[in-house]
Order: C-alpha cells, then sequence, then structure tokens
C-alpha cells in the first residue's frame, strides 16, 4: 500500500511541477525515496500517515480530510504541516545521506 502511495504521490507532485518531483523544494527522484519518507512517517505516527495518504493519495482537501478524520480544519491543517515537515526533513536526511556516501565513494 505505501509503495502505491508513494508512486501516486510522485505523480501528483511530477505533475505539479512540470515533471521535476518537488517536496517542498526537495528534488524527489525516486520513489524510494519517498517510500521511506512515508513509511518513517507512520512508524512515528499513524494518524499522520493516515493524513498523507488522504491528500496524496486521495487527494483530499484539507476541509474534505477533516471531515474524514472527524476534525477540525485546523486542527487537519496544523497535523498536515507537521506531516509535511516530516516527510521535508526525512527526505533532507536521505538526500544528504545520499551525498555523503557519493563523496566518500
Amino acid at each position: 500500500m505505501r509503495r502505491i502511495l508513494a508512486e501516486r504521490a510522485e505523480d501528483r507532485l511530477t505533475s505539479m511541477h512540470d515533471g521535476a518531483t518537488l517536496l517542498d523544494g526537495i528534488p524527489t527522484t525516486d520513489t524510494n525515496d519517498l517510500e521511506v519518507a512515508l513509511t518513517e512517517l507512520y512508524e512515528l505516527d499513524p494518524r499522520l500517515y493516515r493524513l498523507a495518504e488522504l491528500r496524496f493519495l486521495c487527494g483530499l482537501t484539507t476541509d474534505q480530510i477533516a471531515t474524514v478524520l472527524e476534525t477540525s480544519p485546523s486542527q487537519t491543517k496544523r497535523d498536515w504541516d507537521t506531516a509535511l515537515s516530516q516527510l521535508v526533513k526525512s527526505l533532507r536526511n536521505r538526500h544528504s545521506t545520499t551525498a555523503d556516501r557519493t563523496v566518500a565513494g
């Protein structure tokens, strides 16, 4: 399921940025990067993962997600900001680790 989510998210992000896959300014050229970031998000907080799943896979808006999760739109926005922050942090860590290995290699 996470693999499908990562692929759908990558497709949606790519279509929004003319072929360059970006998540908050971070290029994601490998679906595995996003899949790992989503897995880490699930391990950190399954509720935030569910929110990301609804946002990426289903393409729901903040208001729609709030209805599904039975929370307020403002809480959903705060949770999305947290989820997005965690995904970006994970992707940055993966990119810096990859760059470190490339330089050391």
